[in-house]
């Protein structure tokens, strides 16, 4: 079983010309919808020790998750 991501770029299927020695392409279908996201509850680990405005902004938090197709370096 093979999991192809297609965020980057689209599938495609490649087949040889045998007379002309060329690749040719044939587009795939598009991907089937993703599931919705799923609501999760978070809960937040609070003590007394903490100072009231770290307090505060403790539940707007978030973590982002990215992914690019190729590290650039200058």
């Amino acid at each position: 079983m093979v999991t192809i991501g297609r965020t980057w770029f689209a599938m495609a299927r490649y087949q040889r010309q045998a007379s002309t020695g060329l690749w040719g392409a044939t587009k795939s279908p598009p991907p089937p919808a993703p599931p919705p996201p799923l609501p999760k509850r978070v809960s937040f680990l609070l003590d007394d020790a903490m100072p009231s405005n770290v307090q505060k902004v403790t539940p707007s938090l978030v973590r982002v998750y990215f992914d690019i197709p190729y590290q650039v370096h200058q």
